[in-house]
């Protein structure tokens, strides 16, 4: 499918789902998921209404009596998982999806990429991508995956081949930087990458040239980020950690403008951000805040004049992962002190 079919067919869906929501402005927890031991990274299809989650260690189904990781499959429609994909026994982190084939990327720390079919649930392939690799970001225009390796470096890959066809360089390398979070935007092919250091940066990258273009200093310790497509605005959560020691500083999101590459806003959230996801649709940014042990929260701001419409508490301990289904105004959280994902309905 051409890239402008893959839009018409995108927006088409989304104003139809749009039709169907019937939320009103409130916020609730509508479900509570198990799913397998330490869940980490979470994403969402939404074309088919399944959710993923990359768990450190699984609960199969049938029940086994060893335990490598695991990918939980969860059916969007009646909260409950439906199968679950082994995938190894390495450390699993972010997860990247492309909606229009139905693939899932795992990246597993010591073993480079699984690549899992969504529509048979398997694992599809393994790519050896070196340099402890942690956040896959897709792009389904260009059928490419971008990864962030922690080494200092984000390996580009080949949706049709499944293999390396880059490496793209950032900063100085090992103990220097430390790429985390990968947002992409497939209409201005433009790639952002968290640089996870006290005095933190964003990197941008031409998904044309495969070219860094601008270092955009943000917040401390960056770490999970996103992309508002529609109002080309760029969220970073500055998660305020240095490795296992965790500093005082402030506890903002950085709001990047993608015309300019300029921190147009700081928004000030409950605790120390880690995950951010975005509602394109609705303007809505998500980010998910750890406070003080035992605790976590998820703010809830107004992408028009970046101001925090609520703060919610929510019951699990350790936030590991964020997603956001904008064609049914629900998001993702996965707790990894509960071995659980939380639904939580947005406000319309």
């Amino acid at each position: 499918m051409k890239p402008s079919k893959m839009l018409t067919v995108f927006l088409i869906t989304l104003v139809m789902q749009l039709c169907l929501d019937n939320s009103i402005f409130a916020q609730r927890v509508v479900a509570s998921i198990p799913v397998g031991d330490f869940p980490r990274g979470v994403a969402v299809n939404r074309l088919t209404n399944r959710i993923y989650v990359a768990n450190e260690f699984g609960h199969f189904i049938p029940p086994s009596t060893e335990t490598p990781n695991t990918v939980s499959v969860i059916d969007g429609s009646h909260n409950r998982v439906i199968d679950e994909i082994v995938t190894g026994r390495d450390f699993q982190i972010g997860l990247g999806l492309d909606e229009f084939r139905n693939l899932i990327y795992v990246a597993t720390l010591d073993s480079g990429v699984d690549v899992l079919d969504g529509k048979t649930d398997t694992v599809i392939t393994n790519i050896p991508v070196g340099n402890e690799p942690v956040f896959p970001g897709v792009n389904p225009f260009t059928q490419s995956v971008y990864v962030s390796n922690r080494l200092g470096w984000l390996s580009l890959l080949d949706e049709d081949e499944n293999n390396i066809v880059a490496t793209i360089p950032l900063g100085g390398g090992p103990n220097i930087t430390e790429p985390e979070g990968v947002a992409v935007d497939p209409i201005t092919n433009r790639v952002y990458v968290a640089n996870f250091e006290p005095a933190g940066s964003v990197w941008v990258i031409d998904g044309r040239t495969n070219a860094l273009v601008a270092t955009v200093p943000v917040g401390d310790s960056p770490f999970g980020i996103a992309v508002n497509l529609l109002t080309r605005r760029v969220y970073v959560a500055n998660s305020c950690e240095a490795g296992p020691v965790v500093r005082s500083c402030q506890h903002i999101l950085s709001v990047i403008d993608e015309r300019t590459n300029k921190v147009i806003a700081s928004v000030p959230v409950a605790d120390r951000p880690v995950y951010v996801a975005v509602d394109e649709l609705r303007n809505r940014i998500y980010s998910c805040n750890i406070g003080n042990i035992g605790s976590f929260n998820l703010s809830i701001i107004d992408g028009k004049n970046n101001g925090v419409l609520a703060s919610v508490p929510l019951a699990g301990a350790y936030c590991g992962g964020l997603a956001v289904n904008t064609f049914r105004n629900l998001i993702y959280v996965s707790d990894d002190n509960t071995n659980s994902l939380i639904v939580f309905r947005g406000p319309r």
